[in-house]
């Protein structure tokens, strides 16, 4: 068995459409209206009864590739009426996955997509002010051709100290 976690381009939200004229307010209406924002699943009890009229509440499904207004007009009896739009627990959305459940701030692919990004910038277009130095090889044990510091030549500092107060 291998868990896997699936991506979530549809997600059920809570709708509040504010100034809906009175002749959409029955369930056609309302999902005529509702449709505007994603697929209209159901109203809350208080919308269906018409005992709220202040505003109007939906459970719609939206797709994260779909843009949220926050108002649209609609005609009403030869006149635009604009229609005002409140969602109510709106998962984080990334804009580069097109997923919801992240935002694109903290979007992973995003933060690894830039340091690649980078990264080529950098060995295309090196700094002027560095210099890039590679090893030739790795030297042996015992190599006579090295030159190495002998411990003669290596004074403590006390014994500096000593010479200079001497001296």
């Amino acid at each position: 068995m291998r868990l896997t976690k699936d991506k979530a381009t549809k997600v059920p939200i809570w709708v509040k459409f504010f100034n809906v004229p009175f002749e959409y307010w029955d369930s056609d209406g309302l999902s005529h209206i509702a449709s505007v924002v994603g697929i209209p699943l159901f109203m809350d009890q208080l919308t269906e009864k018409g005992s709220r009229v202040s505003f109007a509440r939906v459970c719609v499904e939206v797709e994260a590739t779909s843009t949220l207004p926050l108002m649209f007009k609609v005609s009403c009896e030869e006149e635009d009426v604009v229609v005002k739009v409140e969602y109510q627990g709106l998962p984080p959305k990334c804009e580069h996955c097109m997923v919801f459940g992240h935002d694109t701030t903290k979007c992973v692919k995003t933060e690894v997509a830039a340091l690649i990004k980078i990264q080529k910038e950098t060995e295309n277009n090196p700094d002027p002010g560095w210099e890039t130095i590679k090893a030739k090889g790795k030297r042996k044990v015992g190599d006579s051709n090295m030159p190495t510091v002998s411990e003669s030549h290596v004074e403590p500092e006390e014994d500096v100290l000593q010479n200079l107060e001497v001296g």
